[in-house]
């Protein structure tokens, strides 16, 4: 491995330990490769195990979630999927397996929400597999839960379209920055990773990925990965008070003003004056003492109104940018 990696440099790619193709695509993509071709011979050691139980059900649709579940274990039972190692690197102990995973199992038992979703997950599963599988005991089956959820990719086509999901093995050694060096691409189901930064000197423990779109407000990137991944943000990114504000700025509506006006995430009254702009503090202030003003009028009128209609000094402030 060199010391130096450039940007548009390709890590590696990886094909998935299971994927499962989002019902919407199933006239159109092949379940196996999610290409236009069908696969039928590379596809059934897996399928082989999961027909029987999907005809039995039809016409009923077995959940995107359910199938995957169903695929791990039939991968762990049947395909020894726990010998299965995912490389990302060329040394020979760059590689995870299946239990290298994380599942955050202890999270998952405080997480009412996830729970109540595996406990429907868990019927749906035993209606689906009861008849010819024994199930994991709840503690195992839990561990598969937390393993997918957490280390599950969205596969995307060229247009950057959902057309699946997939367990990576190698992939999900990355972890999460909001400011990422790497991105991951697809090619039917194969994943590849490629830097969009350099990276030097080169450590796989330097290179990030994005798991949520970085373009949302902080407060809800932060709130994303902690419900979704069970940890709170600490990249760069997250922590610069700065770039959060600006984020959340828009000009000033003064043409002789180049100082931004900060707003808050909550897109209400809330707004930071940050350039003591004479302008914008007198129509904040004509803006405040009108609302004083229908208040004194009418407080009853004005009640019932702002349950309907409440404009905002942040409102405002756009309408006269927009002007």
């Amino acid at each position: 491995m060199s010391v130096f990696r450039t940007e548009g440099s390709l890590l590696f790619t990886e094909k998935p330990f299971v994927c499962v193709l989002h019902y919407n695509q199933r006239l159109k993509r092949c379940d196996h490769c999610f290409e236009d071709s069908q696969c039928e011979e590379k596809g059934w050691p897996m399928h082989k195990f999961e027909c029987p139980n999907m005809k039995r059900i039809s016409p009923k649709i077995v959940p995107e979630s359910v199938g995957m579940m169903a695929r791990i274990i039939y991968k762990l039972k049947y395909c020894k999927g726990l010998a299965v190692k995912g490389f990302y690197g060329e040394k020979e102990n760059e590689y995870r397996t299946f239990g290298n995973l994380q599942s955050h199992y202890e999270e998952l038992q405080q997480d009412r929400k996830r729970l109540e979703d595996f406990l429907s997950l868990t019927h749906i599963l035993e209606d689906f597999m009861g008849h010819t599988e024994v199930l994991p005991p709840p503690t195992e089956l839990l561990t598969i839960y937390g393993k997918m959820l957490i280390n599950s990719f969205n596969i995307m086509d060229p247009n950057m379209n959902t057309i699946g999901s997939g367990l990576y093995l190698g992939a999900s050694r990355f972890d999460h920055s909001c400011v990422p060096n790497a991105v991951a691409t697809f090619s039917g189901t194969t994943i590849s990773i490629r830097l969009i930064k350099p990276v030097s000197p080169f450590d796989w423990s330097k290179v990030f990925v994005s798991y949520i779109d970085v373009l949302q407000p902080t407060s809800k990137r932060i709130s994303e990965l902690k419900k979704g991944y069970f940890f709170e943000c600490q990249c760069v990114f997250c922590l610069d008070r700065e770039q959060q504000e600006h984020m959340l700025s828009m000009s000033c509506p003064n043409q002789k003003c180049s100082e931004p006006i900060y707003i808050s995430e909550e897109y209400s009254s809330d707004v930071s004056i940050g350039n003591n702009c004479q302008f914008i503090i007198i129509i904040l202030e004509r803006e405040r003492e009108r609302e004083r003003e229908r208040e004194r009028d009418s407080p009853l009128t004005a009640k019932v109104l702002s349950r309907f209609y409440n404009p905002s000094v942040s409102s405002v402030l756009i309408n006269l940018t927009l002007q």
